[in-house]
């Protein structure tokens, strides 16, 4: 591939990683109340925090966005060790906005997962199986996706699925949501991204940039040979044409 088309992708993925990192670094897209308790985390006030939801998982960013819909206003839910670190807060700080806390030390039981879709052949997998994380936080993720199918069917298919399964969330390739209470939520393409698929994107942009390095790398590399091969040839040249001059002046004098 031409090295300058490389170096463009390099440049754009570069702006987009700078532009993702922003957005992280600001929080955009994470409650008031959730980036308040953040902050005074972030000066040792409250150590028990383990992190946002979204912090401490890791998706394949083809299902990032189905993960971002499957946990809903979990995913900029707090990770707490303890619950009773927290039991004073909304008297400890005014709080911005309203904060969810999911304490580990509720999750010690190990929570029976659904086996409901498992056989089904239009499913992804069940969510919490998409998804990387901590043996630390795995119980609570288990909690809170054990029970939620991610399948390759419309919301319609949905509809017909959940008549024969009521007690699982099923989510369409779309990213519609149905619930075991009878909510329908649907998705909006219009829709900003979500914090899972924000962070999956940069992970794999990352990477991108990472192999982008490698191949600009090697192909400067080549490219450098190659002029050191020129080089080298024109000096072979410059070397035969002084030959051939002097092979004709010989012949001059001869004559």
């Amino acid at each position: 591939e031409d090295l300058a088309v490389l170096r463009g992708r390099r440049e754009s993925v570069e702006e987009r990683i700078k532009l993702l990192e922003e957005q992280e670094a600001t929080r955009e897209g994470v409650s008031p109340g959730v980036r308040q308790i953040l902050s005074e985390a972030s000066e040792n006030s409250y150590p028990g925090i383990v992190g946002l939801v979204a912090d401490n998982i890791s998706v394949d960013m083809r299902f990032a966005a189905l993960i971002d819909a499957a946990l809903g206003s979990a995913a900029q839910g707090l990770i707490v060790e303890r619950s009773g670190d927290f039991a004073n807060l909304t008297n400890e700080l005014d709080l911005q906005g309203r904060v969810e806390l999911h304490p580990l030390d509720w999750l010690q039981t190990p929570r029976l997962r659904s086996r409901a879709l498992d056989k089904d052949s239009r499913l992804f997998g069940r969510a919490d199986q998409l998804i990387e994380c901590t043996d630390q936080v795995k119980p609570l993720i288990e909690q809170l996706l054990g029970s939620t199918y991610i399948l390759d069917a419309d919301v319609a298919e949905l509809l017909v699925l959940r008549v024969r399964h009521p007690d699982v969330t099923l989510i369409s390739r779309e990213g519609d949501v149905v619930s075991p209470e009878g909510t329908i939520s649907l998705s909006s393409r219009q829709a900003a991204p979500g914090l899972v698929s924000r962070r999956s994107e940069l992970n794999t942009l990352r990477e991108t940039l990472v192999r982008l390095e490698e191949r600009i790398s090697s192909s400067d590399h080549e490219v450098g040979q190659l002029r050191e091969n020129v080089v080298q040839q024109e000096v072979v040249v410059r070397q035969i044409a002084g030959a051939l001059e002097q092979l004709r002046e010989q012949l001059s004098d001869q004559r």
